[in-house]
């Protein structure tokens, strides 16, 4: 579930990178 972009580091998984962004 990708919306823009980020880093996925505090997301999920490294394929989460949206969740490293908007849930920073």
């Amino acid at each position: 579930r990708v919306r823009e972009h980020g880093d996925g580091k505090q997301g999920e998984s490294a394929g989460d990178f949206d969740e490293g962004t908007l849930r920073a």
